[in-house]
């Protein structure tokens, strides 16, 4: 399986729509994500990732030649600015089959020269994604606490685990 990482074509919009309109995919990530997620939500979506000076720090997970997730990072600021966030989620058809490890472990070394200055990755995680702190950990992250009844989802208040990577 040939898993990669690029910027947002205008082309992926239909498909991104598509992924991205699930409610099983909504219910982790930050409410700001729409849904129903739209054509015009992926308009607007691979306008704002693309417009933004290169590198793009918001980028395409592609498998196999076909668009099937998204994966970014944000650099903090003042204090932070030596921690970056990542976030990233992948469509339904393409879970379970090891790909968001592979395309963490992309993404990984691409933030490390896209954010030279940094010196820790972190992601939040809602507490009961148990998936996806699965691939945080085969990706190398450690957790380092769990912030109780730090977030809420859905109209439930829940834990947010957090995982970081330290520059080697």
């Amino acid at each position: 399986m040939d898993v990669c990482i690029r910027s947002f074509l205008a082309e992926d919009e239909v498909q991104l729509a598509k992924l991205a309109d699930n409610p099983r995919i909504f219910r982790n990530v930050r409410d700001i994500f729409p849904s129903p997620y739209t054509l015009d939500d992926a308009r607007a979506w691979i306008e704002f990732a693309t417009s933004k000076k290169k590198p793009h720090t918001n980028q395409a997970i592609v498998v196999n030649g076909k668009l099937a997730g998204c994966i970014g990072a944000a650099v903090g600021n003042d204090i932070h600015r030596i921690s970056v966030e990542v976030g990233y989620w992948l469509g339904e058809p393409f879970w379970g089959k090891g790909i968001m490890t592979q395309a963490l472990q992309q993404w990984i070394e691409q933030v490390w020269i896209i954010a030279p200055d940094a010196r820790r990755l972190w992601a939040g995680v809602l507490a009961y994604n148990e998936p996806s702190m699965r691939v945080l950990e085969k990706a190398g992250f450690q957790k380092e606490a769990i912030l109780k009844q730090a977030v809420i989802k859905n109209k439930k208040v829940c834990d947010e685990h957090i995982y970081a990577l330290l520059r080697p």
